[in-house]
């Protein structure tokens, strides 16, 4: 395959485009963006992060697209959780008109780029994807398989998480598996 020539900001822009103009919360917003990323092999920078792999990259990007009024962020807040009152909000990134014009010249300018991370985007976020908790085992699962570049089975994976602090459970696991197989990032020995 051969490498895109697309700025974050770009990828990004096509993820909205792609996904009909909005992406309801950050983590899903940042593991399709991991899971492109691997699909178009397009390094963007993730590194462990509480819910799996994030992107300071592509949080600056949104930043960026923000600034320039090509994206709104909106928030949805759901009140209080806890004795620690933290607040539960989700965001939502939603492209406004400019965003929507500059994606049509991308379509034009790198229409081949356009394409690759297009097709990419339907395997990754088909009507299979799953809720954002199995997104965020699958991202993990995936960023422990591609750090220790060899097969490991569930229990392997479960342990390494660990060591990131992550708590993985089998269930999600398998869950997560499944997806990753169905958007081709992992395949089972023996089958």
């Amino acid at each position: 395959m051969r490498k895109i020539n697309m700025s974050p900001r770009e990828i990004v822009l096509c993820m909205l485009g792609e996904s009909g103009g909005s992406i309801k919360g950050k983590t899903k917003l940042q593991k399709r963006g991991y899971f492109l990323s691997l699909r178009i092999d397009h390094d963007l920078g993730y590194k462990p992060h509480y819910y799996g792999p994030f992107s300071p990259t592509i949080d600056s990007a949104i930043s960026e697209l923000k600034a320039l009024g090509f994206v709104e962020e909106r928030i949805d807040r759901f009140g209080a959780a806890g004795d620690q009152g933290f607040e539960i909000k989700r965001f939502e990134y939603v492209l406004t008109e400019d965003g929507k014009s500059v994606i049509e010249v991308l379509k034009q300018s790198k229409s081949k780029d356009y394409s690759l991370v297009s097709t990419a985007l339907a395997k990754v976020a088909g009507n299979h994807e799953p809720d954002y908790v199995v997104q965020s085992v699958a991202a993990k699962a995936i960023f422990i398989l591609k750090q220790q570049k060899k097969p490991m089975n569930s229990q392997q994976i479960r342990e390494e998480a660990k060591k990131f602090d992550w708590n993985v459970s089998a269930e999600n696991l398998n869950k997560a598996v499944e997806y990753l197989r169905k958007i081709e990032l992992v395949s089972l020995s023996g089958k």
